[in-house]
């Protein structure tokens, strides 16, 4: 069973009660609730999500371009030349060049 998966049976609002109450006087809360906003102020402050998750999903699209042509880079059967392709999987039209 996961250690988590009580928070999402949860009340909301008892959750948010909590969560506001830590941020008016971290000991005002529990010490488990305390390390638990701990680690959720750590993951907020950590991960600046306006250039980090947009960039995540130019290197899955990169990934997912190997995935459904990279198989053309290759050459698979020595006995016939391959028909002539130009998939492009160059860096830069996946918008990764920097």
């Amino acid at each position: 069973m996961d250690k988590d998966s009580c928070l999402s049976n949860g009340d909301i609002s008892a959750f948010e009660d909590l969560y506001q109450a830590y941020l008016k006087d971290e000991s005002s809360v529990d010490a488990s609730w305390k390390e638990f906003f701990q680690g959720f102020e750590f993951a907020r402050k950590n991960y600046d999500d306006s250039v980090e998750v947009p960039k995540e999903f130019k290197v899955i699209n990169l990934i997912n371009g190997y995935r459904q042509r990279g198989h053309l880079f290759t050459k698979t059967n020595p006995v016939r030349e391959r028909r002539k392709y130009a998939p492009s999987m160059d860096i830069e039209n996946f918008d990764l060049d920097s």
